[in-house]
């Protein structure tokens, strides 16, 4: 698509895929180009959830081209959702300030 429409053409961040490191799970996404959030706040409607699928808020922390999820009430975290509500306030853009896309996935997933 970027051939097609030229340099200028910028995609949005996309998510790649995400892994667990200690009680932490890291989403990385592609075309990023410097994450950061719409309202200056912390990257919100993320959730983490361990196997059985009970998901909680996650505390999010843009890291370069990823964003680092963490939450108390999840010890083995392996499921993530961002932007997964009917309505959401959602504020996660790339470099262009377009935004991040809502998804759901698993860590290994894309192994």
């Amino acid at each position: 698509m970027q051939r097609m429409l030229g340099p200028g053409y910028v995609r949005r961040g996309l998510y790649i895929n995400v892994s667990r490191v200690g009680n932490s799970l890291v989403v990385r996404f592609d075309y990023a180009g410097g994450l950061f959030t719409a309202d200056g706040k912390a990257p919100s409607t993320f959730e983490i959830a361990e196997e059985e699928g009970l998901y909680h808020p996650a505390t999010a922390v843009i890291a370069g081209c990823t964003v680092v999820l963490t939450s108390p009430e999840v010890k083995h975290p392996c499921l993530v959702r961002y932007g997964w509500q009917p309505f959401t306030r959602a504020n996660l853009v790339n470099g262009a300030s377009l935004p991040a896309s809502t998804f759901r996935d698993e860590v290994g997933a894309h192994d």
